[in-house]
């Protein structure tokens, strides 16, 4: 990297490090694509990929006050990238487990099992949503059960479309880190109960 390149990064990481929103949306759109290029070839699926990268920011945000003392940013976001895939892996492999336990108990017995965990994931899914308050409780109902887009919402509510977007990013965010954590939980119980 150059060395102005460099300074100017330094300069954009110690920005944010502070707060400037606008500092990281360009840090954000300047390492977005080789990022998504990246998780793209590795999960092949555009939608994973997108997932892990709101993943990714989300945590470069809440982690922001140590950007200063980061040399490569780029080299600091593939190391988050690559321990957030094998997060995932890790996590897919407690649920096939799970799952794997639960079929080697016979169809019957599985069957019984997938009722109790759809249902405790619908019961968890109401769990998050009920957490969410205000306007980004309303915004995510009109988009997840009225199915509105992000534009038509604000529309209906009036509401810039930039507001609209962050509070749809934040409540989906929200609610698939509380269904990651306690889903992590009900797959390890399902699969301790299925041993006795």
């Amino acid at each position: 990297m150059p060395r102005s390149s460099l300074h100017n990064e330094k300069e954009l990481l110690s920005r944010i490090a502070e707060g400037d929103r606008k500092a990281f949306t360009e840090l954000y759109s300047s390492h977005y694509p080789l990022l998504f290029k990246y998780l793209l070839f590795v999960t092949k699926s555009k939608d994973h990929a997108n997932e892990l990268i709101q993943d990714i920011f989300t945590k470069v945000w809440v982690k922001r006050s140590t950007l200063i003392g980061v040399q490569s940013f780029e080299n600091y976001l593939f190391t988050m990238a690559k321990n957030r895939l094998f997060d995932v892996r890790k996590q897919a492999g407690h649920r096939k487990q799970a799952l794997s336990a639960i079929s080697n108990r016979g169809e019957k017995t599985a069957s019984v099992f997938d009722e109790v965990l759809f249902k405790e994931y619908t019961k968890l899914a109401l769990q998050a949503f009920n957490e969410l308050r205000g306007r980004r409780r309303e915004i995510f109902f009109l988009n997840a059960h009225n199915e509105l887009t992000a534009r038509e919402i604000a529309e209906q509510l009036g509401l810039p479309l930039t507001t609209v977007k962050k509070h749809l990013f934040e409540a989906k965010h929200f609610i698939r880190n509380f269904l990651r954590e306690q889903g992590d939980i009900l797959s390890l119980f399902i699969c301790w109960i299925t041993f006795f």
